[in-house]
């Protein structure tokens, strides 16, 4: 029975997807709508097949741990019919927008659009913010216990961070950086590729790939839009690198950690930890989606209430320091559901993904107002940015989408890291250079 659920829905969605693709008005492979249907599929229902079958990684991972018991085949319908429901809304959400603006909106159309830089407040501000982007990375190496240990007891940064989240901002400065290098030359340079692998660098050691992904695609979706338009196949080609190059990530402190000499390690357990990542990450790490959803579903609210709102409305308070404020609740998604629903499950935790969090906090119906503002909002940042393609707009829209997609994994707190990365570009982009739409009809 759940089988035969799954399989409807993801025919259902895949018919959804190719009328997507083949209407006129809505053409574009980057739009919200097809990548948004795609990593549904990616996300929820391709890893549900395993996931009913019982033969995912993460459950045996997690399960033992989880003082919820066994998750019921029910469960797990359940879980499946309600992703299903939320991408309805959140597809319904970016619809709306796009219909609101074919009838009511204002179109405005303009015959060119340029962007005039300052060049000494650009060279002042690139260097503020490379500065304090190298600054913060040397704190935090300091933090984690210098160069030899960034890359052993990953789990324990968890820790060691806690209350720190000033000294895990390095990256978004050298990353705004490095954007705003692509942007000025409108070229590959030398330095834009230095301080893109320094923004690498700093993020990875966060032990966060997703970091690493927000960046590089935000990157890569900002230089199809403003500089050269990128195919499908090149996406493609691109994404399995980044992939591959995360797993080489993972084997690298694997490495490191085992003591063992390069030859030895590459002749003995390269390919074994190399393959066996790749697996790992996809069925246990990455595509786990229904799993996170159905753990939510069966502890919300019989073992754990509902939270009104705590860890959606609560993300400011995560911005000050323990020092400031001794007895600040906990307002993480992902902290308050480890903390609840797990026991000895060591120096991490589970993360409910934003729907789950939707669900942890309003039920079904914060899952439907959540999913359906989503739309709206990702809908109308596109809308602007195909019909303004500002330098900002393109950004915004390129940011925030994978950024989502990172969210629907990850816990609402994100959002921090959100708003600050968005605002440290737009002020720079503005005490840098000026935009103007030309001969606006």
């Amino acid at each position: 029975m759940a089988m035969l659920v799954l399989i409807l829905i993801a025919v259902t969605v895949c018919l959804f997807l190719v009328l997507i693709i083949h209407r006129d008005f809505f053409h574009d492979f980057y739009s919200p709508q097809v990548l948004l249907t795609l990593f549904f599929l990616l996300f929820y229902i391709f890893p549900g097949f395993w996931f009913i079958k019982g033969k995912d990684l993460f459950s045996k991972a997690v399960e033992p741990f989880f003082i919820g018991g066994q998750i019921t085949a029910p469960i797990k319908i359940y879980a499946i019919i309600l992703a299903f429901l939320a991408f309805i809304f959140l597809i319904a959400g970016i619809y709306f927008v796009y219909w609101l603006h074919s009838h009511y909106g204002h179109r405005r159309s303009f015959t060119g659009y340029k962007i005039h830089w300052y060049g000494c407040n650009f060279i002042l501000i690139l260097l503020l913010y490379i500065s304090a982007g190298i600054l913060l990375t040397g704190f935090l190496i300091k933090i984690l216990g210098g160069t030899v240990s960034i890359f052993h007891n990953p789990g324990g940064k968890f820790e060691l961070l806690s209350g720190k989240y000033v000294f895990t901002t390095g990256y978004i400065f050298l990353g705004i950086a490095s954007t705003l290098l692509l942007f000025r030359y409108k070229k590959i340079t030398f330095s834009f590729l230095l301080f893109l692998f320094l923004t690498v660098f700093s993020a990875s050691l966060l032990v966060n790939r997703g970091l690493i992904f927000i960046l590089l695609l935000t990157i890569f979706l900002s230089y199809n839009y403003y500089i050269k338009p990128m195919g499908i196949k090149k996406t493609i080609i691109y994404s399995i690198l980044l992939l591959l190059g995360g797993v080489a990530y993972k084997v690298l402190q694997v490495f490191i950690v085992s003591n063992l000499s390069l030859i030895t390690f590459f002749k003995l357990r390269f390919w074994e930890y190399y393959w066996n990542s790749i697996w790992r990450d996809i069925s246990g790490d990455i595509l786990i989606g229904p799993q996170q959803l159905s753990l939510v579903l069966k502890s919300v609210p019989s073992l754990l209430g509902y939270q009104n709102g705590r860890t959606i409305f609560g993300f400011p308070l995560a911005l000050i320091p323990k020092a400031f404020f001794p007895d600040k609740p906990l307002v993480s998604g992902a902290g308050i559901f480890t903390q609840n629903l797990f026991s000895n499950i060591g120096g991490t935790t589970i993360p409910p993904g934003f729907v789950g969090e939707l669900y942890m906090n309003f039920s079904t119906i914060g899952v439907v107002f959540g999913m359906f503002a989503s739309g709206l909002f990702l809908g109308e940042i596109y809308w602007r940015m195909k019909h303004w393609k500002s330098a900002f707009m393109i950004f915004l829209y390129s940011y925030s989408l994978f950024f989502y997609i990172y969210l629907l994994r990850g816990e609402f707190l994100l959002i921090n890291n959100y708003i600050f990365f968005i605002l440290l570009f737009w002020f720079a982009l503005r005490f840098s250079s000026k935009e103007k739409w030309l001969l606006e009809k």
